[in-house]
């Protein structure tokens, strides 16, 4: 069962998110830019740190991987988030 709205996955929090959770979501932020719905479908299913590896280890469904083939090698989520 899919955590609900107000629910974190298994793992997290919603106060205050790790920082892999961080990490997870500010590369999918780069590599799904601009924003993309089935970017927006995978993280539903899977949270922002399946979603990332999924992604990173082309695993993902078609329609993701051709959205994020141009920065899914080359994104540096950290670097993103230290300029922030």
């Amino acid at each position: 069962m899919s955590p609900g709205r107000d629910e974190a996955p298994a793992g997290l929090s919603l106060d205050q998110p790790g920082e892999d959770h961080l990490l997870a979501a500010a590369y999918l932020s780069r590599v799904a830019e601009p924003g993309s719905v089935a970017v927006a479908l995978l993280v539903q299913e899977l949270g922002y740190l399946g979603a990332a590896e999924a992604i990173r280890s082309a695993q993902a469904p078609d329609e993701v991987l051709r959205a994020t083939q141009a920065r899914r090698d080359s994104a540096d989520a950290a670097a993103d988030l230290d300029a922030a």
